[in-house]
């Protein structure tokens, strides 16, 4: 966990970028161990850094885990919008867009860690083994076509 010094910014282990947003997540002590809070959207102002960090705690948040008993593990962008994996679940805020409601593409395929964002795609480890997310469809490496093999990320 870390902390930025200003009183506003939440702690959290992970902070992704989308939709003119940061995402911090989950949250780092207290209840709602799935909540990933927003920051004010940026809007091409000079003031940035600014927006970037300022959150709303009243408004500003997602819940992933609806009775608060799964922490999330980390999150990422694919194809737009936030995928964040939790331990036994994956969940999609479509766009970004904070308006939207955040919900679970998996129940099976949780994250145990090592999370990393290629061409649209978000690879992890999963409880059931490597997985990866594109858009709102997740697969395990076993399940996958040949075509979107580990190899592949190399150019094999």
């Amino acid at each position: 966990c870390w902390s930025t010094g200003r009183d506003n910014f939440p702690g959290g282990s992970s902070v992704v970028f989308g939709g003119g947003r940061l995402w911090v997540g989950p949250r780092s002590s207290g209840s709602n161990p799935g909540r990933w809070m927003a920051s004010e959207t940026m809007d091409g102002s000079t003031v940035q850094l600014a927006k970037a960090l300022s959150f709303s705690y009243a408004n500003d948040f997602i819940d992933t885990s609806t009775d608060d008993s799964e922490t999330s593990i980390g999150g990422g962008i694919s194809q737009g919008d936030l995928i964040v994996f939790n331990k036994r679940s994956v969940w999609r805020l479509e766009n970004c867009d904070i308006d939207k409601t955040c919900v679970c593409i998996s129940r099976t395929h949780g994250a145990i860690g090592a999370i990393t964002e290629v061409n649209q795609q978000i690879y992890y480890l999963s409880v059931n083994g490597p997985a990866a997310v594109s858009g709102s469809v997740v697969e395990l490496f076993t399940a996958m076509k040949s075509s979107r093999t580990p190899q592949a990320l190399y150019g094999s």
